[in-house]
């Protein structure tokens, strides 16, 4: 215990320099559910982490909590969605925070039906300043998986845009939808003056590699935005999830995708994905 009391000492004093970008993918739930931000301490020393939810520029649903986790320790926030999403069916969308102010910490997100207990989606969030698998943003601009992959004739993007497939495709049904967000990370770490937006295009591409559909924004630290998707027929329909960055000054690092298919009747998301 000497060591966290010693670490929450360091981030108080320290927690202007020391904070990591700390915004998740966007995740979603609806009436009945709740969305749980799990934080594990690293040996040897766990960690200190600040931790709550975001929706968009607006106020956070409830102040956020510190966690101090000893190593190998779990700890946990819970967010009950049925103040948010107020009737059967009602869906809100929200993106973890979790902000490492020291240590080295694993967290991950999950949302849960409260009458089962059974988890209907989870995704790992990349929080340590230490983890080789998190630099400052998630999607790094040297990921593009298909770079010469052309779009499609029909699609009215330019076929010379760099076309990242960002998720893996997945198959939508009648009664499901499939909802592709994109988030601006937070610039918490200061570092340059400059801060560029995260301008895109992105959308869908079905098995064929045509445009299913498409959307423009520009996106300042916090925002978010998100498309989706529903099969008008019976068939199973392949999505690819693809981002495309609108112009040179777009920060194509800074943006964050996160998928979900969702249950239409219900509004809970069923499966979630993020591009690792």
């Amino acid at each position: 215990m000497k060591t966290l009391r010693t670490l929450f000492v360091l981030a108080c004093a320290q927690q202007s320099v020391m904070l990591a970008d700390s915004l998740g993918p966007v995740m979603g739930g609806s009436y009945g559910q709740t969305m749980r931000i799990e934080v594990t301490g690293y040996a040897p020393t766990g960690c200190v982490a600040f931790v709550g939810f975001r929706n968009g520029l607006a106020a956070p649903p409830e102040l956020d909590k510190t966690l101090r986790v000893a190593p190998g320790q779990t700890a946990s926030v819970d967010l009950r969605l049925s103040p948010l999403a107020q009737r059967y069916g009602a869906r809100v969308e929200l993106r973890p925070m979790v902000r490492v102010a020291a240590g080295r910490c694993l967290a991950a997100v999950e949302v849960f039906d409260e009458a089962t207990g059974r988890a209907t989606a989870s995704v790992k969030l990349h929080v340590s300043p230490d983890d080789p698998l998190s630099p400052d943003d998630p999607l790094s601009p040297d990921d593009p998986l298909s770079p010469d992959d052309p779009l499609s004739p029909d699609d009215p993007l330019s076929p010379d845009d760099p076309l990242h497939l960002t998720v893996q495709a997945m198959n939508v049904v009648q009664g499901q939808s499939i909802r592709l967000a994109v988030g601006r990370n937070a610039d918490a770490s200061k570092r340059t003056r400059t801060v560029k937006a995260c301008a895109v295009a992105f959308g869908f591409l079905d098995a064929s590699g045509r445009t299913i559909a498409v959307k423009r924004v520009t996106l300042m630290p916090g925002q978010f935005d998100y498309l989706e998707s529903q099969p008008t027929n019976s068939d199973r329909v392949l999505h690819k999830p693809f981002l495309v960055p609108l112009g040179a000054k777009s920060d194509v690092a800074g943006c964050q995708v996160s998928a979900q298919i969702v249950d239409r009747n219900t509004g809970r998301t069923t499966i979630a994905a993020t591009p690792r």
